[in-house]
């Protein structure tokens, strides 16, 4: 994966007709430096390696959010069995632990 990386970097570089900054030109940047102009623009919602798993997270935590406000309406209407969601914090209710996962 490494070797991978190099070689996609050092073709960039021959496209580009760039460089590496090397060793000693990043140890002269401070560490609080930011950059001149940064990116204008939304942030992400999360971090994620691909479009896909971005994409699944997003899906699973809409149905988390929508097990927890259905939750939510049965515990307000006052009925039996206000099952909130593994991993999440009800309103005057303890924590309700995640399930553990196979190994």
């Amino acid at each position: 994966m490494v070797q991978r990386i190099e070689d996609e970097t050092a073709e960039r570089h021959q496209r580009n007709g760039s460089h590496p900054l090397g060793r000693k030109a990043v140890q002269q940047v401070h560490p609080h430096d930011a950059p001149d102009s940064p990116k204008r623009g939304p942030r992400p919602v999360v971090h994620a390696a691909t479009r896909e798993v971005r994409e699944a997270f997003k899906q699973a935590y809409r149905l988390f959010a929508e097990a927890f406000r259905a939750a939510v309406l049965d515990l307000r209407d006052a009925r039996q069995g206000a099952d909130f969601p593994p991993g999440s914090f009800p309103p005057g209710l303890p924590y309700v632990p995640p399930e553990p996962s196979p190994t």
